[in-house]
């Protein structure tokens, strides 16, 4: 995965732990199984899961739950175009959550390197 978008999903995990936004882009794991684990889902849900999800190929790099709760994959090019896709998005929603907090000034080399000058917001 390129640099930006490393940086990206690191305001995209501050984010989705502070208000559960990009959920998507964070929570993606390396093999179905490890997905099935942390889902929770059990018997009929899993087949119900992987048949009305999108998996692509049994080999692909990685796995997460879609926004319908079925399981898709991807694989790290695609993972890692999502995430540039919704660069803007992840910006203003990580200085908007945390606008007046010290995770702002934890994250000022991430945000100097992505371009963000918070000096001037």
């Amino acid at each position: 995965m390129n640099r930006r978008a490393e940086l990206l999903l690191e305001l995209a995990r501050e984010v989705c732990f502070e208000n559960g936004c990009f959920e998507d882009l964070v929570f993606v794991y390396d093999t179905l199984e490890e997905l099935i684990e942390v889902s929770g889902k059990q018997g009929e849900e899993i087949a119900r899961a992987t048949f009305f999800g999108d998996i692509q190929s049994w080999n692909d790099d990685l796995f997460f739950i879609d926004s319908y709760g079925n399981f898709s994959s991807c694989s790290e090019k695609e993972q890692e175009a999502d995430i540039l896709i919704q660069e803007e998005d992840i910006i203003d929603t990580f200085l908007s959550e945390f606008k007046n907090s010290d995770t702002l000034k934890d994250f000022r080399e991430t945000l100097e390197e992505l371009g963000v000058d918070i000096d001037n917001l």
